[in-house]
């Protein structure tokens, strides 16, 4: 699977998801930051009317569930162990709400998983963590190096403010779960090396 960037006019910005379904593209996300109108498609993906929150929620509620069945936890007692609350667990098992980066690490953490795993980028769940563990403004910057593409440039394209991403690279703030996942589908490395757990790319 393939992610493009494309730059529409305003016509095929109002039909945009029309046109992907017949170019067999995936409506991933619009934004319109700056005046510029840029469709995120994924290429040859059927779900083309599936939004990417509700991909990588299904994948990582799925995965909860089954373990929590296995090892017969209840929704307290997982909430124990991430050190978080019953009703953030089951908001997170309803579909009412969706955890943040912060709480998808402590999960892999737990589950000792690829945060790839548990959005669905792989099916692998093993990785290899890295010790001493890097850290993601440090692996961004690496990658913002390697890439030769300008900060303003990354905020547009991840549809966020360039203040977002000076946070990211300068205090360390982490990112939405859904810019994460674009950030590694971007900068072609698993969200694992960009979040510093494993060197591997």
């Amino acid at each position: 699977m393939s992610m493009q960037f494309v730059a529409l006019d305003d016509y095929f910005y109002k039909n945009s998801i029309y046109f992907c379904r017949i170019l067999s593209f995936s409506f991933y996300k619009i934004r319109s930051v700056r005046r510029f109108n840029v469709l995120f498609v994924l290429k040859d993906d059927n779900n083309y009317g599936e939004f990417f929150m509700e991909k990588y929620i299904s994948n990582f509620v799925d995965i909860l569930k089954d373990y929590m069945f296995q090892k017969d936890l209840s929704r307290a007692e997982f909430a124990k162990n991430i050190n978080s609350y019953e009703r953030c667990i089951s908001r997170w098992l309803d579909g009412t709400n969706t955890p943040s980066l912060e709480y998808i690490l402590r999960v892999a953490d737990f589950l000792h998983c690829s945060v790839d795993y548990l959005l669905g980028r792989t099916q692998i769940e093993i990785f290899t963590p890295c010790n001493p563990t890097s850290s993601f403004s440090n692996r961004l910057k690496e990658l913002i190096a390697e890439k030769t593409i300008s900060r303003n440039k990354l905020a547009i394209l991840c549809g966020v403010t360039s203040s977002n991403v000076s946070k990211w690279i300068l205090e360390g703030q982490l990112p939405k779960p859904d810019v994460i996942y674009f950030l590694a589908t971007y900068f072609n490395c698993c969200i694992d090396y960009l979040l510093g757990r494993t060197n591997d790319k």
